[in-house]
């Protein structure tokens, strides 16, 4: 019994089982990093606008890029899904598949009570529908995609290049203080200290749980989740 529950509990103290080898040519992992330029610097609505070019809308650019980190780049960079993380389902241990699921039930009892006074109004204007189509998943997918991009590309060829801790920390930094979050540098200095002090944080416990357990569903999937209730939550609805 006592076993059983310390492997339902060993996640939240990142003991997970050691992720099998993602070694890959240098070549492979140049072309990874391409990739990941040119997703968030050149497929990105402000460098269209900036070039003052015709420009599609923002959730254009999200599905375009949602599609080509998951089914083109492992494609042209020559390396196989599972070695960004996507690893099959019946691969999965037991403490990586009970860790996700707790965190989900947490965020999903949690994130409802602290959110509850602002979902009100969206709720009340726009209705299920509306909210769902609009909010939950927009922000879902934008929230898979970056740590797709970030953790999944990123920091899997900064890790294979520089190591652990150079590969994490650069990348989680590239992450926080890069174009995801570029906004922040337009509000005043305790507000962008505060939003850029918990990117980095969440950031770094997202690339954690990635390294340890290599399994980028875990991640993506939380980031997604959260990403979603939290802006709508906000208000952020895409009308």
């Amino acid at each position: 019994m006592r076993a059983s529950l310390r492997t339902h509990f060993r996640g939240h103290l990142l003991l997970f089982d050691p992720p099998e080898s993602r070694d890959y040519p240098a070549k492979a992992g140049l072309r990874l990093l391409i990739a990941f330029a040119i997703l968030e610097l050149v497929l990105d609505p402000r460098t269209i606008e900036w070039l003052q070019l015709p420009a599609p809308s923002p959730g254009f650019f999200m599905l375009l890029r949602l599609v080509l980190v998951l089914s083109v780049v492992p494609r042209i960079a020559g390396v196989r899904p599972s070695t960004l993380g996507f690893r099959r389902r019946r691969d999965w241990t037991t403490t990586e598949a009970s860790y996700l699921v707790q965190v989900l039930l947490l965020a999903g009892l949690v994130f409802p009570l602290v959110l509850a006074p602002q979902w009100g109004p969206s709720l009340a204007e726009h209705g299920w529908g509306s909210v769902v189509v609009a909010g939950l998943v927009p922000y879902f997918a934008f929230g898979f995609y970056q740590e797709v991009a970030y953790r999944g590309i990123l920091q899997t060829e900064l890790v294979r290049r520089w190591g652990a801790v150079p590969g994490i920390l650069v990348s989680n930094a590239v992450y926080a203080f890069g174009p995801v979050h570029a906004s922040y540098y337009t509000l005043d200095a305790s507000s962008a200290a505060a939003l850029f002090g918990s990117v980095l944080a969440v950031g770094m416990l997202f690339a954690l749980v990635f390294h340890r357990s290599g399994n980028l569903w875990i991640v993506a999937l939380m980031h997604g989740a959260g990403n979603a209730v939290i802006a709508v939550g906000m208000g952020n609805l895409a009308f």
